[in-house]
């Protein structure tokens, strides 16, 4: 026979009894009375449950666990989202920076042909110039005439050839001064093999000097405070001699 209880209108079965209703252990049952999840009664050395309200708690934990699954799962979602995110992030990040690279060892191998070219040019013109003129007067760093012939011709016995006597020859080294905010591939400095000034005086603008990772030499303009304005450019210095 079941003993039941009947108390304030509510009938109370031991837990013996209820444990055979609910799969929840006899220890566990006992907490909840104990801790006042369940409407219970403590007589003599038993505890008297009411299986209602047990079996709401049942119901109410399962619905709570069927919520915290799925936060779990949308929690993890969007840590997967989140992460694969920043996997996309670290990517495009990796490209810019290699074509940033690309490019500037491009512009790099740019300047340097063309200063190569230029350097080869000058040294030619210079060359064909003192062979074909066996006088020059230098009369300034970038202007040069040649001495008149007349003076030379008169040494022999006061006879004078008829002979075609050379055009003065003038060489200019025009310089155009341009804000380094205008350059935007790179820079080919073309000073002269005998100077020694520093390679930051041959810039009109305040800048500083700067070694790349990869060993090239780059400038960049700062302001009067010392920062940095502008693109970092990378520059070629190729000294050209002025043969007198």
């Amino acid at each position: 026979m079941t003993e039941s209880l009947e108390i304030n209108g509510k009938i109370l079965y031991p837990i013996r009894e209820a444990e055979k209703l609910i799969s929840y252990s006899r220890d566990y049952i006992t907490r909840l009375a104990r801790e006042n999840k369940i409407i219970a009664s403590h007589i003599g050395n038993q505890w008297f449950v009411d299986l209602e309200s047990l079996n709401s708690y049942a119901e109410s934990m399962l619905i709570e666990q069927s919520i915290r699954k799925k936060q779990l799962s949308a929690e993890r979602k969007r840590e997967h989202q989140l992460e694969a995110f920043g996997k996309r992030q670290q990517k495009n990040q990796s490209k810019r920076i290699t074509s940033l690279n690309t490019r500037a060892l491009a512009a790099a191998s740019f300047v340097l042909m063309f200063g190569l070219l230029t350097g080869g040019a000058t040294y030619q013109l210079i060359s064909f110039s003192n062979y074909s003129l066996p006088q020059v007067a230098n009369t300034s760093s970038s202007n040069q005439t040649i001495t008149d012939f007349s003076s030379q011709s008169k040494e022999y016995n006061g006879y004078a050839p008829a002979v075609n006597e050379p055009q003065p020859l003038v060489e200019e080294l025009v310089q155009e001064i341009r804000p380094l905010g205008d350059v935007r591939n790179g820079i080919l400095l073309l000073p002269s093999a005998n100077s020694t000034s520093s390679v930051s005086s041959l810039f009109s603008d305040r800048v500083i000097i700067l070694e790349l990772s990869d060993g090239r030499q780059a400038v960049v303009r700062i302001d009067s405070y010392g920062n940095m304005i502008g693109n970092i450019l990378p520059f070629v210095t190729v000294p050209v001699e002025n043969r007198r």
